[in-house]
């Protein structure tokens, strides 16, 4: 038999996962807030230059994947969407107006990112960067909030922690977790449970809006 010390192989693997969670967080605020730009500009060199801008937070988007797979020691796939970016698809529009979401999320450009997709669409919208305001929030509102979106790594305590405690005050809420990891690192092979979806870092407009529409027809 042989022995192989791999300390030095995690270490690096949770470095890399943690440089590509951020790299994520810094691409989801490139690419939303240029979608916002996409869809205001008339002029029609504006427009195509952020659709470069669009196209090549994509092309980056794809190689974080590869990284974060990686850092797995998974294969990486053939990603299908390399022919095709969906970048510049829009969000379907008033997708429940009046309904309540409490988002938590440390980044402030992200959060404010997300905000801004849920109002365009008509959702209210409260805010949290970390796990005991969002817990207070949610105490104070918990008649009014129809779904909760989070990060995982979120300061105070991990995020699928809190929203099981919070579940457990009000067990018909929804949930969105998001995350600039894999879906399978974050919430393990287990499927989910019938509340709950998962959305991955970066995400575009039409994106974020499909998994809030899909978790609240549960």
């Amino acid at each position: 038999g042989a022995t192989v010390d791999v300390t030095d192989r995690r270490a690096l693997d949770v470095q890399l996962g943690g440089i590509a969670h951020d790299f994520n967080n810094l691409l989801a605020v490139i690419q939303g807030f240029g979608q916002v730009l996409a869809e205001k500009v008339s002029n029609a060199k504006q427009a195509a230059d952020i659709r470069e801008v669009l196209q090549a937070t994509h092309r980056a988007r794809v190689l974080a994947r590869q990284l974060l797979l990686l850092t797995r020691h998974e294969v990486v796939p053939q990603d299908p969407s390399n022919a095709t970016s969906p970048m510049l698809a829009k969000a379907p529009k008033r997708a429940a107006a009046g309904r309540k979401v409490l988002v938590i999320e440390d980044q402030g450009a992200v959060r404010a990112l997300v905000r801004r997709i849920l109002e365009r669409e008509g959702f209210g919208v409260l805010e949290a960067a970390d796990s005991p305001r969002a817990e207070r929030l949610f105490d104070e509102h918990q008649t009014e909030i129809a779904l909760v979106i989070t990060d995982v790594g979120i300061p105070g305590e991990r995020g699928t922690v809190l929203l099981r405690r919070l579940a457990s005050k009000k067990p018909d809420l929804r949930i969105v977790y998001m995350s600039g990891q894999v879906e399978e690192a974050v919430l393990g092979d287990a499927p989910h449970a019938p509340h709950e979806r998962f959305l991955a870092k970066p995400f575009t407009a039409a994106g974020l809006i499909g998994v809030v529409q899909d978790a609240l027809r549960e």
